[in-house]
């Protein structure tokens, strides 16, 4: 039997007495039928009215949850949708890896260059970074005005100092633990942010590891107080992998490289430096009469040359090239190739010319750590320095920047 109480269907294990087909009235052999779980399907209609058919495809009533199977959402099937967008607008040859686990990174990409020896193969470059995909049914250009400034490494800038600009960004808002996620893995390992106008099947992406360093928290150090942060992507910022800048991420994947490199090099000049005194001593004592070189130092210094023109960091990252990059190149090269001449002996003015020489090789080349943190990280940011570091007449997607006047900015605080 069926007890009905408080509107809560209850199946009791009720056992009901047989009866003959005739003694059975059309409507309990339906009750019968229903309870058991199955029903004969007629020839004609399926078994169902009319008034059955037209309830089929109608929702369930308010409150009432219709039974279905595992189902994807139309967030997950845009999350996806976009992913795909994503990895299609990335160089053909890269690899583009989705992570399972997503928390907040969505993407992991392999940078592969084609094979010098074959032209139908890749080669890794052990050069990689992360992604993280917000896909939007539609994106929004709006103005953001930014100032000029100076490097916030060293100090924390006045919003209301320097000349206002105006430039187009495309807004998206993230949840403070996925800024905080990134800011905690340092800024080592890029992490870009990609957000995809699922309407125009736009890709547009930013650097949040520079973001959060050069714009988030001089701006804003307590940011963690809220739940979410808007966050500014530069529209010139369009991910085309036919464009030249491209080059960006090429270079952007490079990152853990060029920072073994610059901390190789401040060790390397630190070593040299500590030296200097041993050779600037000799010198002194020699006065008119001859030197040499000592032997362990250039020993030392061919493995510090011979180490550092293994390094990748010197060829081209696909279409781009790093331009301080060829100048220290050069510089060890050359050096390189006098090393034989140390070993003749030499005046002591000449030995001091030499110190000089190879101290300004390797101060050149610790430098480039300094430019990279100043220059290279400000790059394709919502900033007035990225409008000037970003645009080149060779690329399709160019900023543009809008000073404002006096009058325009009188009174308000403006980054």
């Amino acid at each position: 039997m069926i007890r009905t109480c408080d509107a809560v269907t209850r199946h009791e294990p009720a056992v009901e007495p047989l009866a003959s087909m005739d003694e059975i009235s059309e409507l309990e052999v339906e009750r019968r039928e229903r309870l058991s779980g199955w029903a004969p399907i007629a020839a004609a209609g399926h078994g169902m009215s009319d008034e059955d058919s037209g309830e089929r495809g109608k929702r369930a009533p308010k409150g009432r949850r219709t039974p279905h199977t595992k189902r994807r959402d139309v967030n997950l099937l845009q999350g996806d949708a976009g992913e795909k967008l994503v990895a299609a607008a990335m160089p053909e040859q890269w690899l583009v890896r989705k992570l399972e686990s997503d928390f907040g990174i969505d993407l992991h990409v392999e940078v592969f260059d084609w094979a010098k020896d074959d032209p139908t193969a890749a080669d890794t470059l052990g050069e990689h970074f992360f992604i993280q995909v917000k896909s939007q049914k539609e994106l929004q250009t709006v103005t953001h005005t930014v100032r000029s400034r100076g490097n916030v490494a060293k100090y924390v800038p006045d919003p209301k100092e320097g000349d206002a600009y105006n430039i187009n960004v495309i807004p998206c808002a993230l949840e403070v633990g996925e800024l905080m996620t990134i800011e905690a893995m340092g800024n080592a390992v890029p992490v870009l942010l990609c957000v995809v106008g699922m309407d125009t099947r736009t890709v547009y992406y930013m650097c949040m590891n520079d973001y959060i360093s050069k714009v988030l928290l001089p701006n804003k150090p307590d940011y963690t107080k809220q739940k979410t942060v808007t966050v500014h992507l530069p529209a010139w910022n369009v991910l085309d992998r036919y464009d030249d800048g491209i080059g960006y991420l090429w270079l952007l994947a490079r990152r853990a490289k060029f920072y073994s490199a610059f901390n190789t090099f401040a060790y390397q000049g630190n070593e040299f430096e500590y030296t200097r005194d041993r050779l600037l001593s000799l010198a002194e004592r020699a006065e008119d009469e001859v030197v040499r070189f000592p032997d362990d130092l250039i020993a030392m210094l061919d493995v510090f040359l011979t180490s550092n023109l293994r390094l990748d960091i010197w060829q081209p990252a696909g279409p781009a090239l790093w331009a301080p990059l060829g100048d220290v190149a050069s510089d060890f090269r050359k050096l390189q190739a006098t090393l034989p001449g140390l070993r003749e002996e030499m005046t002591a003015h000449e030995l001091t010319i030499w110190i000089f020489t190879i101290s300004q090789v390797f101060n050149r080349a610790a430098n480039l750590g300094r430019m990279y943190e100043e220059l290279a990280r400000e790059w394709r940011l919502p900033t007035q320095l990225a409008t000037m570091l970003d645009d080149h007449p060779a690329l399709k997607y160019r900023p543009t920047a809008r000073p404002l006047t006096p009058k325009e900015t009188d009174g308000r605080g403006l980054r």
